[in-house]
């Protein structure tokens, strides 16, 4: 993301997932829902912790990430075949593996991890 106007749009995707009005996330996070419209439409810039609340509320982590890893990201097709891995997916899947306990899924299906 790189404008407020995107940033708005993915916080706006995610309330609508979580099927929250937006006076319902303000009250969650502590805003008012003026403040909350106005972020979700980009119109508004937010401070960090408060950016932080509403992503943590809309089950959303923020996350830092090289300029090149973010726009490999960003241009990478849809997965289109199963067990496509994205790059952001497969250079985070073994931390999530170990997370659950699980051995690492490789990046080819059918091919057994080792």
């Amino acid at each position: 993301m790189k404008t407020l106007a995107e940033l708005g749009r993915a916080l706006d995707e995610a309330r609508r997932r979580k099927g929250l009005s937006n006076k319902e996330l303000a009250e969650r996070v502590g805003l008012t829902p003026l403040t909350v419209g106005h972020v979700l439409n980009g119109k508004s810039a937010v401070r960090a912790t408060n950016l932080m609340a509403m992503a943590d509320e809309l089950d959303l982590a923020l996350v830092l990430l090289p300029k090149a890893m973010a726009e490999a990201v960003e241009q990478a097709p849809p997965p289109a075949v199963p067990g496509y891995m994205s790059p952001l997916e497969r250079v985070l899947q073994p931390l999530n593996d170990d997370r659950a306990g699980h051995p690492a899924r490789s990046a080819k299906p059918g091919e057994q991890s080792r």
